[in-house]
Parts: structure tokens; C-alpha cells; sequence
């Protein structure tokens, strides 16, 4: 009889185990976890191994990428960007993920790119324009999330490689870059920059978050750069593209290409 009650009373202390002091079932353990790596060949890659260079984070050099002199140089600035996130299994559990880059130069007019699972990148945009998810004010955004709860099949921790592979860099201003990986509290609704509900969530309200991360990363400089011509000793240098040449582009300088 003793043995037929063991499992029995396991079970219970299991269950009883997930109970809080209040008498409530545990919080749903919600995470997220963003990486950045350098693929084989970038100029990540080459910068992370390069001691003169910052090792607190990645870092994109930016460099020209076909010199005019034999051998040709070619330099590709690109990085894998992952996410690893459980915004829950059960209905009731589950909150919006949303992905985002920002540019950390407050006075890019272009500040903030949001991806999407269903929408893309700005309405089918390259991530260098994002045009239909950009801002200079994160509050006033309420783009679609990277996964809607409603699209969440509730399989729990899942990590996905944004963009299906590398992402090349060109045409992003140079400087410090963030991707944020934020998940909402479950049951709520983006709302832009003002009076906040219980069922609202805002980007400016991190206590409608139920998990997040950020990493940092930089390209070409860690500082925004100065609106300056490239110098005449780089006349030579065009962009891997074939495009027209570096010297004197003022916009050029202060973009990767």
C-alpha cells in the first residue's frame, strides 16, 4: 500500500511546488536572448582578431572594398543577427515579440528599423531604408511584432537567424547600432507615446515587458562620424558594387558601402 501512495504524493508536491506564497500558479518563466557573430571571411571577422580593434563588441570595419591596385581587396561588411526567445506555450501565456533595430546616433533622422515575420522589413524596403517602420521618436511607433501571439503555435524556447543568413551591411549609417528583442506582457496592445492601461504596451514602458535583451554592435567607428569628403589619397577606391568612385562623396563617408 505504502508503494501505490509514493507516486500519488510526488505529484502532489510537484504540484504544490509551482504554487506561490499567495496561493497562485508560478509566473510563466518568458525569456530572450539576442546574438551577434561575424560570419567566415567579414570584416567582423578580421576586426575581432585584429588587437587594435574594440573586443567588447562587434564590430563591422566598414572598409573600402576594391582597391584600384592588384590584388583587388574585397571587404564584406556583414553579421549574423539570432534570436532565442519563449514568449510562452499556453494561450493565455502567450505575449508579442518584437524586433528592432536602433541607430544609437540621436540625431540619425532614420533611427529605428522594426522586423517582421509577416511584413518584412519596412514594407519590402531594404533594412538600409526601412521607410514604413522608421521614427526619430521609438514612442510614437506601433509596428507589427516580429510574432504576433496569435501566430505563436505555443512551442515554447525558439531560435531563429534573422534574415535567414548574414545580412550585408551597406547603405547603414556608420556608428553604434543596438537589436532589441522585447516581449510583451500577454493580453496587450501596442500603444503609441501617452496614458497607459492594463492592456496596453508601449516601447517606452519597460514594465509592459515581460522579457528582453540588447547587444550593441559598430559600424565602422563606435562615434557618428563628421560630415567630411574622403580624403584625396582614397581617390582610387570604389565600392564592391562597381558604383561610382568614394572621392568626394561626402554621403559616402559617412555610410558603409
Amino acid at each position: 500500500m505504502a508503494r501505490f501512495f509514493k507516486p500519488l504524493l510526488g505529484a502532489v508536491a510537484l504540484a504544490a511546488a509551482t504554487l506561490t506564497s499567495t496561493g497562485a500558479f508560478a509566473a510563466y518563466a518568458y525569456n530572450a536572448q539576442v546574438s551577434i557573430t561575424a560570419p567566415k571571411g567579414s570584416t567582423a571577422e578580421a576586426a575581432a582578431k585584429d588587437k587594435s580593434k574594440p573586443t567588447g563588441i562587434k564590430l563591422s570595419t566598414c572598409a573600402a572594398k576594391i582597391t584600384s591596385v592588384t590584388p583587388n581587396i574585397l571587404n564584406i561588411d556583414s553579421l549574423n543577427f539570432s534570436v532565442k526567445y519563449d514568449a510562452g506555450k499556453a494561450p493565455e501565456e502567450l505575449g508579442d515579440v518584437y524586433v528592432l533595430f536602433e541607430n544609437l546616433n540621436p540625431t540619425a533622422t532614420n533611427r529605428y528599423i522594426t522586423v517582421s515575420r509577416a511584413a518584412g522589413l519596412g514594407a519590402g524596403t531594404g533594412l538600409a531604408l526601412g521607410v514604413a517602420t522608421t521614427a526619430v521618436n521609438l514612442h510614437t511607433l506601433t509596428p507589427a511584432p516580429f510574432l504576433a501571439a496569435t501566430d505563436n503555435l505555443g512551442s515554447g524556447a525558439q531560435t531563429e537567424l534573422l534574415f535567414g543568413s548574414s545580412l550585408n551591411l551597406n547603405g547603414l549609417d556608420k556608428g553604434l547600432w543596438a537589436l532589441h528583442l522585447i516581449i510583451a506582457k500577454p493580453a496587450t496592445t501596442i500603444t503609441a507615446a501617452g496614458a497607459l492601461t492594463a492592456s496596453a504596451f508601449s516601447f517606452g514602458h519597460p514594465e509592459t515587458w515581460v522579457a528582453y535583451d540588447t547587444a550593441v554592435f559598430a559600424l565602422g567607428s563606435p562615434l557618428p562620424l563628421d560630415a567630411v569628403s574622403v580624403p584625396a589619397a582614397n581617390a582610387g577606391l570604389v565600392d564592391y558594387a562597381g558604383a561610382a568612385a568614394l572621392a568626394g562623396n561626402t554621403t559616402g563617408s559617412l555610410v558603409c558601402q
